[in-house]
């Protein structure tokens, strides 16, 4: 992962950001790399404009959402009776066509809530993210890492006569005890992954602050709705570290820096 890259502003647009880049990709190579990762603002174009030209191609695109305010107060898109009581558990009867949100994630959903999850966060970056879902399964070897780690999920999912529309999870830990993480499928409705949020939100009102990331342009309106506003977009860029396109870097680079 290269991290990081800044210039001092009396000292911008003289290749110093290029050369900086492209020396931490040849000793990347030095060191094995297989192929190299960086991040950056979807709006900063000239950096993107020099990623691009040494090799680097986008491979995914995130937005971060921030809770607007601290406190928060159920809006009015949220019906009365389409979230289940506090503590109750079990089958319940559907209204046909109503989107209801149940505060727990039941078993005979987790293999489609596991791949929303796997599609929304994909393995491709999850290394650096640290995204490990299959904890969040059923299953008593599931259980028993739950309560070994202290990493209780709390979920939300949304339903529609019965089916699966998406689902919001809070998994509170050291590192990530703000944030909530949706699943749900490409081409989903914003009602149920909206309704859940606004309910995780409800429901958590000591957390100061909450952040969504999500793939950018997904949900977006929805997410809005229940009372987020984007932070910022970040562009998922990748390079395969060969020796071929290592040393075309290093001929442009003597050739631009003296």
């Amino acid at each position: 992962m290269i991290a990081n890259v800044a210039t001092h502003p009396n000292y911008r647009r003289g290749g110093i950001g290029r050369a900086l880049t492209q020396r931490a990709m040849e000793s990347a190579r030095q060191k094995g790399a297989q192929g190299l990762w960086l991040q950056v603002r979807h709006d900063n174009q000239t950096a993107i404009r020099i990623y691009s030209d040494l090799g680097f191609v986008e491979r995914a695109r995130r937005t971060t959402y921030r809770s607007k305010d601290s406190a928060f107060t159920p809006p009015a898109s949220i019906p009365s009776g389409a979230v289940e009581r506090r503590g109750s558990s079990g089958a319940r009867p559907w209204q046909a066509g109503v989107t209801t949100v149940v505060r727990r994630a039941e078993a005979r959903h987790w293999p489609t809530q596991y791949e929303w999850l796997q599609r929304t966060h994909p393995d491709e970056i999850g290394w650096y993210a640290h995204w490990n879902w299959k904890p969040l399964g059923p299953g008593l070897r599931n259980y028993v890492h739950r309560l070994f780690t202290e990493a209780e999920a709390r979920h939300w999912s949304a339903l529609r006569n019965g089916e699966l529309l998406a689902t919001v999870t809070w998994i509170p830990s050291l590192r990530t005890s703000d944030a909530l993480w949706i699943a749900a499928p490409p081409d989903a409705d914003g009602a149920g992954p909206r309704l859940a949020l606004e309910t995780a939100r409800r429901d958590l009102v000591q957390v100061r602050k909450l952040t969504v990331e999500h793939p950018a342009g997904e949900l977006e309106q929805a997410i809005q709705d229940a009372g987020f506003e984007a932070s910022r977009t970040l562009i998922w860029m990748r390079v395969p570290a060969t020796a071929s396109l290592i040393r075309r870097m290093d001929l442009q680079t003597r050739r631009t820096v003296p």
